[in-house]
């Protein structure tokens, strides 16, 4: 996507929705299994400000090569103010957010900007939210289901493993 001349800031976020029990995270960690796991910052739940103060905890790290992935994501998370600033960060700077904390002021430094992968089965973006993150819904009709069975049956037949190639 680095390569991408005409990209958006929100081009690489996507946020995964279905019902529970669809496969949302076992695609979402199929994906991840890609990357390398350093690169990689994954919380099953994570408050907005709980996410301000870990990111800004590696006040070295340059954010712009990580992915961030927020398991079944609350709406009060997917819809924060500092979530929205992240989600269309500036890549080559340092980002501030500037909180309250034990009754004074406090910059958190957020180096670069992270690609956001996000699921979710109920939470509802607001407006600004949808304009920084595609959603993306998966198939979860019958016909969608009675592929996936066909096609674990023919390998299960045929032995043959759907492996990975570099």
């Amino acid at each position: 996507l680095a390569k991408v001349k005409n990209k958006k800031s929100a081009s690489a976020n996507l946020c995964l929705n279905a019902q529970s029990g669809a496969g949302k995270d076992f695609i979402t960690a199929a994906v991840l299994d890609l990357f390398p796991n350093k690169i990689v910052f994954k919380r099953r739940r994570i408050s907005e400000r709980a996410l301000d103060y870990a990111l800004a905890q590696h006040q070295s790290r340059d954010w712009s090569n990580h992915i961030i992935y927020l398991e079944d994501v609350s709406e009060r998370v997917l819809n924060a103010d500092s979530i929205k600033t992240l989600l269309t960060a500036s890549s080559d700077k340092e980002n501030v957010t500037t909180i309250v904390h034990e009754g004074s002021i406090k910059d958190l430094k957020i180096m670069g900007k992270p690609v956001f992968l996000f699921t979710t089965a109920k939470s509802k973006p607001k407006e600004e939210t949808l304009r920084r993150v595609p959603f993306c819904f998966m198939d979860e009709s019958a016909e969608q289901t009675l592929k996936i069975t066909e096609k674990q049956a023919e390998e299960a037949l045929s032995g043959a493993v759907n492996e990975m190639n570099s």
